[in-house]
């Protein structure tokens, strides 16, 4: 038996039933503040001694002044019906049901081959016991004698306010803040057993409950040792711990006496030492403060504690050939992973001991101080350790990438913020719903060699190629420099991009919904014709206005899914027309939509500028079509001082003033070669300093065709003066926002 799953209401951010499914090793991802550590949280005050819940545990908007309010007058209406006669329990439990409680839903599966009797005090029926709620709640009681108090509170304050001068009264609470004061009276830790889809509770002792389960917890709050003067020994205190579980805990491993001998020997060495040294003072003592009275006589021995001995001395060391180095000389990242993992054995020997039922470990943040290597592996020696033949279910909150490279994606956790509060969302529940279940091989094997950012991040960028990849923090500050307005920048922004390649986003669009990411696709819109798809320039000057004459249309999946247009054509015109993409209003109309209520999704690809009729299918016709005047006069330019000098260096040789061949080389490498050497490969002039913006605009095609696309974008880094094409700006406007 084990758990399966544990559900939270009204506890911090996790108010809307927010359940999680376990796994013998789940990961819990998300941004930061969205209540990934609640869960370890209210696991220690529900299930261990190790804590309490705080009023302000409450989720917000869950204890308001309203509702206890409201709760009180209506209960002072009923007493006034009733003409001052009490209430009956069943009146009372109708308004004590109106204040909201904590609960945790634990969920635990039975296996046939378990043994029903460890958890006899749960059952209530000798059939339908494959799943056992244990239910835990924080709640309101006894709400008859909280009004008695609060009306004798009021009283008490009218009488203290009779003998005050005016301006010195003492202020009545209301109800809320009445009970918000003393709510530890008033609220109680219950347990009960119930069944999934069950309304019936029986209570059960919550001794009994926290004796069934063992939690371990490895905050992410850890203090290794990296300072010199040895004033903190954490690792060494983890040593302890191990200690007092695997020794003083054991009844099999009892190494006290072995202490007990050493220290007796110690003890008395130093006895025989302090009659020499203390030998003047004690007689002294006797003879002038105790007299003659020989029943009195002081002495002084050595005295040990074994265990403060053994916590305090005991030191963790590093041997380095002769040397005897202190915890402190070793690196962060190391100290961090000893720390852990002796804490993990620690908690191991501890289920072994206590032969407990269901055993959870929650590990938080271990990345700290590892580098990705580290990270990466961690998963495996967690699991190798933890080998004992229990089940034990290891929850890890992570904002490592490196981390969830090397899990399952099924044991993933998602914390998505919704306003005030947490949702929480599972990717084995996505791969189980029939339309996704084949992303998942793709997705698992993109995540083992690529980074898994997307989920920590606030929102996304989706590119097609590497050309786009290493423009786009240009990109990025291209959009800040032009926007006054410096409290929003999207450079400071957290957003992740993922190249996906044109072929392969619309997977990613399916999980960017799920997740609800705000997310920015950039793609091409890859014009073609024929009956093969043969790609062909982006121009509809000759598509003419009869449906039956189109011959340019659109092979982009991503596209044709956005427009619902699947196993059909799309043709340009057609969708240029019908969705008005030649217009800015158009297209923010047409390429925005929000998905399943929480993710804005924007697609962003080459369109017409002011009405053209011909523009790029692909980022870098596009942004040459742009810029191309500005490229043009660079090539030009460059062209013509290799011309003079070629001509200066001949008509030197020719006047005999030199015997040196003329150095073409001196003149500087063009910042644009991989552009200028397309040109010359597509073969539209002789001359490149005949090269104009027409010429270059109206064979853009045919040079892209040549283009080195990498290089392109590395001779742009160099490159001052150029902007980025209109519609990743306005893409980028977008997500900026």
């Amino acid at each position: 038996m084990h758990i399966e799953s544990i559900k939270i209401t009204n506890f911090r951010k996790l108010a809307k039933n927010a359940i999680i499914h376990f796994d013998k090793q789940t990961l819990i991802v998300g941004k930061n503040n969205t209540g990934k550590t609640s869960v370890s949280e209210i696991i220690t005050k529900s299930l261990t001694s190790g804590g309490k819940f705080n009023f302000e545990d409450f989720s917000s908007g869950a204890l308001t002044s309203q509702l206890l309010n409201n709760v009180y007058s209506d209960y002072e209406k009923q007493l006034t019906f009733n003409a001052g006669k009490p209430l009956s329990k069943e009146q009372i439990h109708i308004f004590e049901s109106r204040i909201p409680s904590i609960s945790m839903d634990v969920l635990i599966s039975i296996q046939d081959v378990d043994n029903l009797a460890q958890i006899k005090e749960l059952l209530f029926e000798f059939k339908n016991n494959s799943k056992i709620l244990i239910r835990l709640k924080f709640e309101f009681v006894n709400l008859k004698n909280c009004i008695l108090n609060y009306k004798t509170y009021i009283s008490s304050i009218i009488e203290k306010n009779n003998t005050r001068p005016e301006g010195k009264k003492i202020e009545i609470l209301d109800f809320y803040n009445y009970i918000k004061r003393n709510f530890e009276q008033y609220f109680v830790l219950n347990a009960y057993a119930s069944k999934p889809h069950s309304t019936y509770e029986m209570p059960v002792s919550i001794t009994y409950v926290k004796s069934l389960f063992n939690i371990g917890i490895i905050a992410a709050q850890r203090e290794v040792d990296d300072t010199s003067d040895q004033s903190m020994q954490t690792i060494s205190g983890a040593i302890w711990n191990y200690y007092q579980k695997i020794t003083k805990e054991s009844v099999q491993l009892d190494h006290e006496d072995e202490y007990k001998n050493s220290i007796n020997e110690i003890q008395e060495s130093l006895n025989e030492n302090y009659n020499l040294i203390f030998k003047d003072l004690i007689e002294q003592v006797n003879r002038n403060i105790l007299l003659t009275d020989d029943s009195q006589k002081i002495g002084i021995t050595s005295e040990f504690n074994i265990e403060e001995i053994l916590k305090k001395n005991s030191k963790l060391k590093y041997n380095i050939d002769e040397l005897v180095l202190p915890e402190s000389y070793n690196g962060l990242g190391y100290s961090n992973l000893m720390y852990i993992f002796i804490k993990i054995i620690t908690y191991k020997y501890k289920i072994e001991m206590e032969n407990k039922i269901f055993n959870l470990l929650f590990i938080e943040e271990p990345e700290s101080h590892l580098h990705p290597q580290m990270q990466a592996t961690f998963l495996n020696r967690v699991e190798d350790i933890l080998q004992c033949g229990r089940y034990i279910s290891t929850v890890i909150t992570t904002h490592s990438s490196y981390i969830l490279q090397s899990s399952y994606l099924d044991n993933i956790i998602y914390f998505l913020a919704d306003g005030k509060f947490v949702i929480i969302k599972s990717l084995k529940e996505f791969f189980l719903l029939p339309q996704y279940s084949n992303l998942k091989p793709f997705l698992k094997k993109y995540f083992r060699i690529n980074t898994c950012d997307l989920f920590f991040t606030d929102k996304a960028i989706l590119i097609e190629g590497s050309a786009e990849r290493i423009l786009m923090p240009i990109f990025k500050s291209m959009i800040d420099k032009a926007d006054s307005e410096k409290e929003n920048q999207i450079m400071k922004q957290h957003i992740t991009t993922l190249e996906v390649g044109g072929a392969y986003a619309h997977k990613f669009y399916e999980l960017l919904n799920f997740l609800g990411i705000k997310t920015l696709i950039i793609t091409d819109i890859d014009s073609v014709s024929g009956t093969y798809n043969s790609t062909c320039k982006c121009d509809l000057q000759n598509e003419g206005n009869n449906k039956s004459d189109y011959k340019i249309k659109t092979s982009n999946q991503i596209i044709k899914n956005w427009f619902e247009v699947v196993g059909e054509k799309l043709f340009l015109k057609d969708l240029i027309d019908s969705h008005f993409l030649n217009t800015l209003s158009g297209r923010e109309t047409c390429l925005v939509k929000k998905v399943d209520g929480y993710a804005w999704v924007r697609l962003a690809f080459q369109l017409p500028i002011d009405d053209e009729l011909y523009w790029g299918r692909t980022f870098e016709e596009q942004l040459i079509k742009e810029n191309r005047q500005y490229l043009t006069n660079i090539i030009v330019e460059h062209a013509k001082k290799q011309r003079i000098v070629a001509e200066v260096a001949v008509a030197e040789v020719e006047a005999e003033e030199t015997t040196i061949s003329p150095k073409i080389e001196t003149v500087e490498p063009l910042c644009i070669c991989s552009l200028e050497d397309a040109i010359k490969q597509a073969n539209i002039t002789d001359n490149l300093e005949n090269l104009t913006s027409d010429l270059l605009n109206e064979n853009i095609f045919e040079i892209v065709s040549k283009l080195n696309k990498t290089d392109f974008a590395f001779d742009l880094l160099m490159l001052d003066g150029w902007d980025m094409p209109q519609y990743i700006k306005e893409g980028l406007a977008w997500i900026k926002k």
